[in-house]
């Protein structure tokens, strides 16, 4: 399709909006070169705007029919489909993600807005439930439903440019809830957050509804961010991102007279338990190759990257190890941009500096870089001793790099697990043997993690309706999932309708419907069909 140049503004209630203060520009990721055209900051008369038109968006979309929502959410996909290359190759600028990583995420964005579709016209997500009333027990006629939110804020990823930003899984979720969306760009990659608010306003047009179910402001700095979650029309915040970043936006919430949820995934080390039998006989070999590329997927820029590797010291965990560090540390990686690569040189360069270290691998970059977010993959080693008193060692650092730690036995891997903090991942191996140890392990990881992996490692998260990603804090704030399909309910609340007359209900709580939503009726659950 015909494709209308960058223009650099923000876009609010479908209206290209001069930026009038600041300005940046986007890096090429690849080369280190600027890329054109300039983005500004939004004012505080821009942000005001657009959380107005999203609060008068709210007040009509809040009530259409579950159709009119999916038909939204797939005409989004269509349009993200139909910008092509367009918005791949602006993508791969911005972010040195290669074109078969930016396929795959596209579809995944794709599938994320069509799965949504079907969640909201089956209906179930919302939890119909009808109690009638009852005479003996003089119990009035109640009924309740989740509905949506309100005005929603979203944060996009710097690591996710498509899945994760202006049409990710916040904004997906909250636009299925019933939601009107204001999305503040990541400046990392502002050119295609500008292509893809295109998508969205291309989608809401076709759907004739209001230009003020979305807008997108850019901003440099946290200025912008901060602004808008404190407008009293915002009634909910998804972020996804560093913890400083999570707790800064959590802390300006705080300060509002009114409070409401902040959903922030954050930061997160997602450890790997190798039991003993797990590497023993010459099981370790096959799992190099794929804890090498758990490590350095997406150069190592993944928020279920394994930043910590447990095992007991023998002869195969350490043949592991050495393998491992020297695939890792043989590659240079570029970086989303010079800030994370910034960032992560100073990381790896602290880590080598201390005397907990034993063999650490060298963090310079081979040969001459010719872009500043360029950098050198490194893999350290320490005890479980040390891991266990030195609550640095579990700071995540985003990129191409992990630790190893050798433990004396099992009870120091438990150990560790009792004392370590929340995370989005756990990732357990055991031999056939090990049953009663990795049940005890697993056991306690269940209090600390939103995911655990047999056998397996973290990175790869499918949009689906079991996917649980989230964990408690630091790796998420809320207790809910941000990725799969019930993420829907952080932007919605029940609501319960007492004694009411049938026609007054919302459709989904009357005694008949045409649909066959699953309903739970009386204290039995009533409708619905079975999976395929």
């Amino acid at each position: 399709m015909a494709t209308a140049p960058l223009t650099g503004r923000h876009w609010i209630a479908g209206i290209a909006v001069p930026a009038d203060q600041g300005s940046f520009r986007a890096t090429c990721a690849e080369t280190g070169t600027t890329l054109e055209p300039g983005f500004g900051e939004a004012t505080i008369a821009q942000i005001t705007a657009a959380c107005v038109a999203a609060e008068r968006a709210f007040e009509e979309y809040r009530r259409v029919t579950p159709e009119v929502r999916a038909a939204l959410l797939e005409a989004i996909a269509d349009e993200i489909i139909a910008v092509d290359e367009y918005l791949l190759e602006r993508c791969q600028q911005e972010t040195a993600l290669g074109r078969e990583r930016l396929l795959f995420e596209r579809q995944r964005t794709v599938h994320q807005a069509r799965l949504f579709a079907q969640v909201v016209r089956e209906g179930s997500w919302a939890e119909p439930r009808l109690d009638h009333a009852n005479s003996e027990r003089n119990a009035p006629d109640c009924r309740s439903v989740w509905l949506p939110i309100g005005p929603v804020a979203v944060f996009g990823a710097s690591n996710f440019p498509l899945a994760i930003s202006v049409v990710g899984n916040d904004t997906i979720a909250a636009l299925a809830a019933g939601c009107s969306v204001v999305v503040k760009a990541h400046p990392g990659h502002p050119g295609t957050c500008e292509i893809l608010a295109g998508c969205l306003n291309r989608a809401i047009a076709r759907c004739g509804l209001a230009p003020g179910l979305f807008s997108l402001l850019h901003g440099a700095g946290h200025e912008v961010g901060q602004r808008l979650v404190q407008d009293l029309r915002i009634q909910a915040v998804g972020f996804t991102g560093s913890l400083a970043g999570g707790r800064a936006l959590f802390d300006a919430v705080s300060r509002r007279p009114q409070l409401i949820p902040v959903y922030a995934e954050m930061g997160s080390v997602n450890p790997i338990f190798f039991l003993p039998q797990a590497l023993q006989e010459n099981r370790w070999p096959p799992w190099v190759a794929p804890l090498v590329g758990s490590i350095t997927a997406g150069s190592g820029q993944m928020c279920t990257q394994p930043g910590l590797v447990l095992g007991t010291t023998d002869p195969a965990w350490h043949a592991l190890r050495r393998s491992v560090s020297d695939k890792v540390s043989a590659h240079n990686y570029t970086l989303l941009h010079p800030g994370i690569a910034a960032s992560f040189r100073r990381s790896t360069a602290h880590r080598a500096s201390q005397n907990w270290l034993s063999e650490p691998t060298s963090a310079v970059v081979a040969g001459e870089s010719v872009s500043p977010c360029q950098v050198a993959g490194a893999v350290f080693q320490t005890s479980a001793v040390e891991l266990l008193r030195n609550s640095e060692l579990e700071e995540e650092v985003f990129g191409p790099t992990t630790l190893f730690v050798d433990c004396d036995s099992v009870d120091q891997m438990l150990a560790y697990a009792r004392q370590m903090k929340g995370s989005l991942t756990a990732s357990v191996f055991a031999g056939p043997d090990e049953t009663e140890s990795a049940r005890q392990l697993i056991d306690v990881l269940q209090t600390k993690v939103g995911r655990i992996i047999c056998n397996g490692f973290p990175t790869g998260v499918q949009v689906n309706h079991a996917m649980m990603h989230g964990g408690p804090y630091p790796a998420a704030i809320g207790n809910f999932t941000s990725i799969g399909t019930g993420s829907i309910k952080r932007f919605a609340r029940p609501v319960c309708f007492q004694n009411f007359p049938e026609r007054w209900l919302p459709e989904s709580l009357r005694d008949q419907i045409e649909n066959s939503t699953l309903r739970l009726i009386d204290g039995k659950f009533v409708g619905g069909s079975a999976a395929p």
